[in-house]
């Protein structure tokens, strides 16, 4: 009985704080109530040379050669700031594919961008590295469930010395990434960030092939707002969507992905990053046991302008974009005790200022990036920074209409 009264207080304190909000605070409540849930799983689906796998009754959807040092993992793959090469391998985009088993349309879709500009070419190639590198420690057992607990799978691995760290098949990101303007562009402005999951994927070189994907993030994508351009937010909702992969070995549910990411049937994997332009980003990653290619996309020790070995030209390192971040001149809430443009007698916009005690909502956060500490960070990558630096997106204060999300 206890419990049923503090949830009638729970919904009349719910109500009257919706009474002082705008109309689209009901998204907001949604989103409260959603990230009270468990996390949204990420999408995977999986096909071999006799069937494509159902996916029926699945909550995501998911798709199904080595290095030869098991310790071998890049810088990025530690959760702390990197250098970039100076000269890089260009994986931006070109084209998208349409669906499965199609041939790529060149350009990039309307409402979706090669490449955010806050983000450098030479970024974007450690991305590509740093997601292969972070699905290899989980494979090695470096990364381990969230409760700490080791696979037993990859202490068999160890025990018997088998080798199942993936190569990374550098070719292949160009693929990928146009694969996941695919979905990106099906996925469109839709609130369901999985919608578009697996369209265009199979598309890419090699045999016996799997996909996991990272659902839409930002760009509206459940809620969020957020533009999700920069290198370091990249890279954590990658490393997060990997670690609610892996842990679908310690939960109830799908075991796909984790299926996916332990297997030593797959020898080799490499990703895709797509973005729209409101900052909405997809993440494929695509795995296979044939040899896709023999090409290894490689500037290192060259000069921009080189051949990178897959037939593009090596890119020198500059620094990304840092561009101008600003509180809106007032929210879309409203209320009486408010200072902000009168809305209806007795009721007037709130100012960030007056809501900086609710960043915890999506719609505060995006109007009031400065308020609520939501400004990117910019870290300078290119190893000719003698000196490493953070640089955070000027802030400044600019007069706009109505901010709504």
């Amino acid at each position: 009985m206890a419990n049923k009264v503090n949830i009638v207080l729970q919904f009349f304190s719910l109500l009257h704080i919706i009474k002082c909000a705008p109309s689209n605070t009901f998204d907001d409540f949604a989103r409260i109530a959603k990230d009270g849930m468990k996390k949204l799983p990420p999408i995977e689906l999986k096909e071999d040379a006799r069937r494509m796998f159902p996916l029926e009754n699945e909550q995501s959807h998911h798709f199904e050669d080595q290095d030869d040092e098991h310790t071998r993992h890049s810088r990025g793959s530690a959760d702390s700031n990197v250098k970039v090469n100076s000269v890089c391998v260009d994986y931006r985009g070109d084209s998208y594919y349409p669906g499965r088993n199609s041939a790529p349309i060149p350009g990039i879709p309307n409402g979706l961008q090669k490449l955010p500009n806050t983000l450098s070419v030479c970024e974007l190639e450690q991305l590509h590295q740093d997601c292969v590198d972070r699905i290899n420690m989980y494979r090695t057992g470096v990364l381990k469930f969230s409760d700490g607990t080791d696979d037993p799978l990859i202490l068999q691995y160890k025990q018997d010395g088998t080798n199942v760290v993936l190569q990374h098949h550098k070719d292949g990101n160009v693929c990928s990434t146009n694969q996941a303007f695919g979905d990106l562009k099906v996925s469109g402005s839709n609130w369901d960030g999985c919608i578009g999951g697996h369209h265009t994927a199979f598309n890419c070189a090699g045999s016996n092939k799997a996909q996991n994907s990272c659902c839409a993030r930002g760009g509206g994508a459940w809620g969020n707002g957020d533009k999700i351009v920069t290198y370091d937010q990249v890279k954590a909702y990658l490393f997060e969507c990997l670690k609610d992969m892996w842990d679908e070995g310690i939960e109830d549910g799908i075991k796909g992905h984790w299926e996916t990411m332990r297997s030593s049937t797959y020898r080799y994997a490499h990703c895709g990053f797509a973005w729209s332009d409101d900052g909405r980003l997809w993440m494929n990653q695509d795995f296979s046991r044939g040899k896709p290619s023999n090409d290894d996309c490689n500037c290192v020790g060259k000069s921009a302008g080189d051949d990178d070995g897959c037939g593009r030209t090596c890119q020198g390192c500059s620094e990304p974009v840092v561009e101008p971040c600003s509180d809106s001149q007032y929210t879309n809430w409203y209320g009486s005790h408010c200072s902000g443009p009168l809305r209806a007698p007795g009721s007037y916009y709130c100012t960030c200022p007056e809501m900086k005690n609710y960043c915890g909502y999506d719609s505060i956060k995006t109007a009031c990036k400065v308020t609520c500490g939501e400004c990117a960070t910019i870290h300078d990558t290119c190893p000719a920074t003698t000196k490493a630096t953070t640089k955070t997106t000027k802030t400044t204060t600019t007069k706009t209409t109505k901010t709504t999300t």
